[in-house]
């Protein structure tokens, strides 16, 4: 069994059918990361767990262990930028203090997000233009009705780099473009998360939390200065 070609196809698979990896090895009982840790370790997984994911992607086994599964990415920018000739990351005070009242809010419990993908979806958001399937293997997303515009929380992640990203969509309407925050990753953003959808957000850091004891157990210290044997 070719296990990096397995966890290959199951990564494309996910991707095409909107399925978090995260999400499937919770409703299969497998520990967070484990289908990540398939492809860097040399034993072969389990008969049984593959046949579990099998069944629950609605796949065959030759899905799973075919040399190539195309992947059919869109490369579009769909998104506009509300202001011009700034960088992602220059947010001003005022943009801050809106995310901080976001993110304090929902806290508070005082407003209330609706997951996407989900019966209580509450508008139409293009989230496959919004992320990046070849960067995140996972993603979510979360939206805020207020007045007649929404708010909209993305986020993707990563679990074989344990890398997660975040970022805020504005939409005057619900017919209006999706209007991108320029800040990117913005502390506010992962706290709205976290109130917004605890169980997700453990999730996460939990997988983030085996990814960091993974990179620590590879690291080669003794190349460090300093370090005695």
């Amino acid at each position: 069994m070719n296990t990096k070609v397995l966890v290959k196809n199951i990564r494309t698979i996910c991707r095409r059918k909107g399925i978090s990896i995260m999400r499937m090895e919770e409703d299969l009982g497998f520990s967070p990361g484990l289908i990540s840790r398939w492809s860097k370790t040399k034993t072969s997984p389990y008969f049984d767990k593959v046949a579990d994911i099998v069944q629950y992607l609605d796949v065959s086994f030759e899905d799973l262990m075919e040399e190539e599964a195309e992947e059919d990415i869109e490369e579009e920018t769909y998104f506009r930028q509300e202001t011009e000739g700034r960088k992602p990351s220059d947010a001003d005070g005022e943009d801050l203090i809106l995310y901080k009242k976001l993110a304090v809010l929902t806290e508070q419990k005082k407003i209330c997000w609706k997951k996407g993908h989900t019966d209580e979806e509450i508008v139409d958001f293009p989230i496959e233009k919004a992320v990046d399937i070849r960067k995140y293997s996972q993603y979510e997303y979360y939206c805020y009705k207020c007045n007649a515009g929404y708010f909209v929380l993305v986020v993707q992640y990563n679990e074989y780099l344990g890398k997660l990203n975040t970022s805020l969509y504005v939409m005057a309407d619900s017919l209006a473009d999706p209007i991108k925050e320029n800040e990117e990753n913005c502390k506010y953003y992962e706290q709205i998360l976290k109130y917004a959808d605890p169980k997700f957000y453990s999730r996460i850091s939990r997988a983030r939390a085996e990814h960091l004891k993974e990179v620590f157990m590879n690291m080669d210290f003794s190349k460090v200065a300093g370090m005695q044997g």
